[in-house]
C-alpha cells in the first residue's frame, strides 16, 4: 500500500485533532492562596444601606413667624426641660396688614352691595305699589264691563312679577346685611390682634 500527500495529510490532522482533545480533557491544577494558620480575634464587616428610625417624635412649633437663628446645638445632643434650642428673629407682620386692608376694603364693597340692595328694594317696592293699583282700576273698569278679560290677565300676571321682583329684593337686602356683618367681624378680628401686639 503507497502512502500518499492526502493519507499524510489526513493522519497529521487526526493526530493533532487527538492531541487537542487530550488537551481539552487534561485535568487543569486549581490555584490556591496559602496562608500562614495562627490563633487571632475573628472580625466580620458587612458593609450595606440601612434606615434609621427615630423612636420619639417631637414637633417645634413657634407662636410668631420670622427667621430661625442659627442653632448651636449638634445632631444627637443631650436637651434639658426648659433648655433654649434656638431663637426666632420676627419679622414685621406684612401679610395680617394686608389682610386687614383686603378685609376693610371687603367691608367697604359689602356696605356698598347694602345700599345698592335696598336701592333696587325701594324700586321694587314702588313698582309693587303701582302695580296693585294698576290692577284694582282695571279689575274696576272689568266689573263695569269696560275692558276685556286677556286685558285683566296680563295687568294681573304684572302684578305677580313685580311682587317676586320685591322679594327677590328683599332676599338681596338680607344676604347684603349677612355680608356686612361677616365683613365687620373680619375687620374687629385683626384689629383686636392688632391692639393684643402692643401689650
Amino acid at each position: 500500500m503507497t502512502f500518499t500527500r492526502k493519507h499524510v495529510y489526513l493522519a497529521v490532522s487526526a493526530f493533532i485533532l487527538v492531541l487537542l482533545l487530550v488537551r481539552g480533557f487534561w485535568p487543569s491544577p486549581i490555584t490556591v492562596s496559602l496562608e500562614e494558620a495562627r490563633i487571632a480575634p475573628l472580625e466580620v464587616t458587612i458593609e450595606e444601606e440601612g434606615k434609621t428610625r427615630v423612636m420619639d417624635r417631637y414637633t417645634i412649633s413657634a407662636p410668631v413667624a420670622g427667621y430661625a437663628l442659627r442653632i448651636q446645638h449638634e445632631v444627637g445632643d443631650t436637651v434639658a426641660s426648659g433648655q433654649v434650642l434656638f431663637t426666632i428673629q420676627p419679622v414685621p407682620d406684612l401679610i395680617s396688614a394686608r389682610q386687614r386692608e383686603v378685609a376693610e376694603a371687603q367691608l367697604d364693597a359689602a356696605n356698598a352691595r347694602l345700599r345698592q340692595a335696598e336701592e333696587q328694594l325701594a324700586l321694587a317696592t314702588e313698582e309693587y305699589r303701582q302695580a296693585n293699583k294698576e290692577l284694582q282700576r282695571i279689575e274696576d273698569l272689568y266689573k263695569q264691563g269696560v275692558g276685556s278679560e286677556q286685558g285683566l290677565d296680563q295687568v294681573r300676571l304684572a302684578a305677580k312679577r313685580t311682587n317676586s321682583q320685591r322679594n327677590s329684593a328683599e332676599f338681596a337686602v338680607n344676604v347684603a346685611e349677612y355680608e356686612v356683618k361677616a365683613a365687620e367681624s373680619a375687620v374687629r378680628t385683626f384689629q383686636f390682634s392688632g391692639n393684643r401686639d402692643d401689650y
